[in-house]
């Protein structure tokens, strides 16, 4: 009697493993595509729905309504951050991070997460333009108070980042229009012949050729 319950109770063991592990090879693997898709329709979600609310609400002239728009501004950050894993988004993420920093003030946030993105993704528009624009207010501020040595200095390093080609050009030209102000107009017409060197067909190569013909002139 003894051996029949033994048996019936190592019986029921194996019943209970063998169906277990039929149950795990039974399921679907997987599906990294469908996951991908799911992760995109999150996103987009993110930027659809919440945005337009939060672009009405920061025009507002009401301090509370404006602190709720840059409360939903902050909260899409914090959905971006948690895509940040996914490799086929995070370019795109990474970007909307410095958009929207930019878009409630966060400038020192935003330059932190622009040169992270154009150290990872070189030459990304997004990140070069808000880069420059932060970058610039400072350089703008030191020029308001004569230091226009300390702005060459801002756009010098902008300069040492991977920028998108218009965006490095514009800041060649910003460079180069800091050095006259400084009186170093040798120093300009270098910034500005190295625009037309890379580029004479494009809108800062044809611009700045009118400007070199100027300081021949002058």
């Amino acid at each position: 009697m003894k051996l029949i319950i033994k048996l019936l109770i190592v019986t029921a063991f194996v019943v209970i493993i063998s169906w277990q592990v039929l149950s795990l090879a039974a399921k679907a693997p997987f599906d990294y595509d469908k996951y991908v898709e799911n992760v995109e329709r999150l996103e987009a979600k993110l930027a659809a729905a919440s945005e337009p609310e939060a672009n009405l609400l920061l025009i507002s002239a009401d301090e509370e309504d404006k602190q709720k728009g840059r409360d939903i501004i902050k909260n899409m950050i914090e959905g971006y951050k948690k895509l940040e894993h996914n490799k086929e988004l995070r370019q795109k993420v990474k970007e909307e991070q410095v958009k929207l920093n930019y878009r409630i003030g966060k400038n020192e946030e935003a330059i932190r997460t622009a040169k992270e993105v154009l150290v990872e993704y070189p030459k990304s528009e997004p990140a070069s333009i808000i880069l420059v624009e932060c970058k610039k207010m400072k350089a703008d501020e030191f020029i308001s108070r004569g230091k226009f040595e300390e702005a060459v200095l801002e756009y010098k390093e902008l300069l040492g980042y991977s920028l998108c080609e218009p965006c490095e050009n514009y800041v060649t030209y910003l460079m180069g229009e800091g050095y006259i102000m400084h009186g170093q107009i040798d120093n300009a017409r270098i910034c500005y012949s190295n625009i037309i060197g890379n580029d004479s067909h494009s809108y800062w190569g044809k611009r700045l050729k009118d400007e070199l013909r100027k300081m021949r002139n002058r």
